[in-house]
């Protein structure tokens, strides 16, 4: 009987586990990556490429502290519900409402991008729907690696400007 129901579940595309269900439905989701060097890139372009406008998104909780995306958002996937990502949805479509034209990416991230942000992502789709999304010109990215491998790539980066530009509350800058 547990065997059936467990199959019955998963025919029905259902989660058994709420520990795994974000990851089956992450799976059923087509989620774009984008490299901490793309994001660097769009980052250093966007006063010159005002066509573009990533809005980053850090879901660490705890381990936000000691260093953070420069104009990242906090917003903790310890305290997110579908009631603080729709207030979040519609905080940024207000404020982004007078870039129209603009390819708006809502890039999440975590420590390193292979639960929390990639789940809040997900929630956040489920939540909002794909379809309205995109029609208010916005598209959803998880950054690969998370916080850890855009620190990374920025501070072995021979620039070392970079990392002040990039990076805000460094550990030891």
């Amino acid at each position: 009987p547990m065997y059936q129901r467990l199959f019955s579940l998963h025919a029905q595309k259902k989660p058994f586990f709420s520990l795994r269900a974000a990851h089956i439905s992450t799976m059923s989701q087509t989620i774009k990556r984008i490299s901490a060097a793309e994001l660097v890139s769009v980052l250093s372009s966007t006063s010159t490429t005002p066509s573009f406008h990533p809005i980053i998104i850090d879901v660490r909780d705890d381990d936000f502290s000691g260093g953070n995306i420069q104009s990242a958002v906090h917003f903790p996937s310890s305290e997110a519900s579908t009631t603080k990502i729709s207030y979040l949805w519609n905080e940024l479509k207000d404020s982004h409402a007078d870039k129209k034209d603009a390819q708006k990416k809502v890039i999440f991230h975590c420590m390193l991008s292979q639960m929390r942000g990639p789940r809040i992502a997900n929630s956040f789709l489920q939540s909002i729907g794909q379809e309205e999304i995109e029609e208010a010109g916005f598209e959803v990215a998880i950054l690969e690696g998370g916080y850890c491998q855009f620190e990374d790539y920025v501070t072995s980066h021979k620039d070392k400007d970079l990392a002040k530009k990039m990076l805000e509350n460094l550990e030891g800058q």
